[in-house]
């Protein structure tokens, strides 16, 4: 997959560990609609991004990713680029990203550093940080014990099967975490349709194994978000079963500009021809939340007020569960 390009120059960001965010998709509040729907003011002061390599092996899968895009800035050459041509066939692993993440949250004594006590941890907005794959795996066990000894309060963002205990390496420490009131797994799903889903999405779990994993979380104590993004069509059933497998939904509709990173202008063109008023979808799924018997403590949000929102639903769920 190399020839004809040369790869004497690596990508940026093979030193960095957590990114604070104070701008941007997790920095400026959208007017989206949420239920219960919260201000600036309820916004964790410190969100960080962690990424524990570079790349996605998830990325020729996924018609819709922005991440090429937005990362073009880190690529030598840019468009260009090996990195960017060939997105989905390439992952770099950050060195020793685990003993440099326990240095940065932690101080010689194990303790949480001031700057990192009470924070919040997005891992990860670029890849997923459950890659099945041995040595990716292995390195997020350990990022997971570390911050099992932090004062923090983790989201993972994944597309994963290795989040149950079929990898019980995994499923194990996130249910520590939660037990210690200090993680929330956001799986993403975009429909509980097949055929919808392979519109945007090639490979990766059906919608139904997806629902299957997030429940088993959800028994386990663990809080579950769904990322339902991008929204696809889906079944009358959705809404029900979102409800029943999570306890919160972050919506968002493919997009050009706006909350969050763009979807390749392609695609998105596409799927406004292909979809009657699709632009729609979201608030009617969030209305049919509204109607599910049992949906008084599931909550929801649209565009960056649902994932910022899951942090705070994860909050409220731990303090009254």
């Amino acid at each position: 997959m190399t020839a004809g390009y040369a790869l004497d120059k690596l990508p940026k960001g093979l030193d960095s560990v957590l990114t604070l965010q104070s701008s941007g998709f997790w920095g400026k509040l959208s007017r989206s609609p949420a239920n219960p729907d919260f201000s600036e003011a309820a916004v964790p002061k410190r969100l960080y991004t962690f990424d524990p390599w570079l790349g996605c092996l998830f990325g020729t899968s996924c018609r819709f990713c922005y991440v090429p895009s937005v990362a073009t800035r880190i690529y030598p050459d840019g468009r260009l680029s090996y990195w960017y041509r060939q997105w989905g066939n390439w992952l770099l692993y950050k060195p020793d990203i685990t003993n440099r993440l326990r240095k940065q949250l932690l101080d010689g004594a194990g303790q949480t550093r001031p700057a990192y006590q009470g924070a919040a941890v997005y891992m990860s907005p670029k890849t997923d940080p459950l890659l099945p794959i041995p040595d990716a795996l292995a390195i997020t066990v350990r990022n997971l014990d570390v911050f099992l000894d932090a004062d923090i309060f983790l989201m993972i963002q994944t597309r994963s099967k290795a989040a149950e205990e079929n990898d019980p390496a995994i499923f194990n420490r996130i249910v520590e975490l939660a037990r210690h009131k200090k993680v929330g797994v956001s799986f993403s799903i975009s429909t509980d349709l097949l055929d919808q889903q392979r519109r945007i999405e090639t490979g990766g779990l059906a919608p139904a194994e997806r629902l299957r994993i997030m429940a088993r979380l959800k028994a386990a104590g663990v809080f579950v978000s769904a990322a339902v993004a991008p929204l696809m069509p889906y079944s009358p059933d959705f809404a029900r079963k979102l409800v029943e497998s999570c306890h919160h939904a972050s919506i968002q509709v493919l997009h050009l500009t706006g909350s969050g990173a763009a979807t390749p202008k392609d695609v998105l063109d596409q799927t406004h021809r292909d979809i009657p008023h699709y632009r729609e979808l979201d608030s009617k799924l969030a209305d049919e939340i509204e109607t599910v018997a049992g949906a008084h403590d599931f909550s929801w949000g649209i565009n960056n007020k649902g994932f910022i929102g899951a942090f705070l639903a994860a909050r409220r769920f731990y303090e009254t569960g």
